[in-house]
């Protein structure tokens, strides 16, 4: 087959026909009525959204992170602070030193004060403890307990007892107690 040959025989239905084919062709292929230029927009849109929320999930990230920081840097400041509480410097001469010298300052009559062995509740942190019985008014007994309330010391006491006693024609408070202080075993504090 001649390709000049079937040329020359084409006639104006034949070429009107091919004509057709090939825009029928070219629209089925090519030709766009903006409809992919559509898609690619809402494409684009739902990209931009999807960002910009990922960006406000990282925008809140790293303020909960600047939060987060924050709170720990005053936990550690107020781990510092309550660490002075347990000062390593507390043994038992110091203790009973302390006692005796808060028991003279407000008056009171210190009877048995000696150290008491303790089983440590806490494997980190020491106790030092001893027991004491005083003995004065009611308001100098109480000025004593404020008084070791306020020795910057992490203490407890255990088992107080009150008991009211007259010595002449003056009533007395008598105080039994177990006085605990703790220290950290690993150092750390300010005494």
């Amino acid at each position: 087959m001649d390709f000049q040959e079937e040329f020359n025989k084409l006639d104006l239905k034949k070429c009107l026909g091919i004509g057709v084919g090939i825009l029928g062709l070219y629209w089925v292929l090519l030709f766009d009525d903006g409809s992919r230029l559509q898609a690619q927009i809402i494409q684009a849109r739902q990209t931009i959204v999807k960002n910009r929320a990922a960006l406000e999930k990282v925008r809140k990230a790293l303020d909960d992170k600047k939060k987060f920081e924050k709170e720990i840097k005053n936990i550690t400041l107020n781990m510092k602070d309550f660490q002075k509480y347990f000062a390593p410097d507390m043994d038992t001469n110091k203790l009973l030193s302390k006692v005796s010298a808060f028991a003279e300052q407000h008056g009171v009559v210190v009877n048995n004060l000696k150290p008491v062995t303790k089983e440590s509740e806490f494997p980190k942190y020491t106790e030092t403890a001893v027991e004491f019985k005083i003995e004065g008014s009611f308001h100098s007994v109480m000025e004593f307990v404020a008084s070791l309330t306020q020795m910057q010391k992490a203490i407890d006491f255990s088992k107080m007892e009150f008991k009211t006693t007259v010595k002449g024609d003056y009533p007395l408070v008598e105080l039994t107690t177990v006085l605990v202080v703790y220290g950290s075993s690993e150092g750390g504090g300010n005494g």
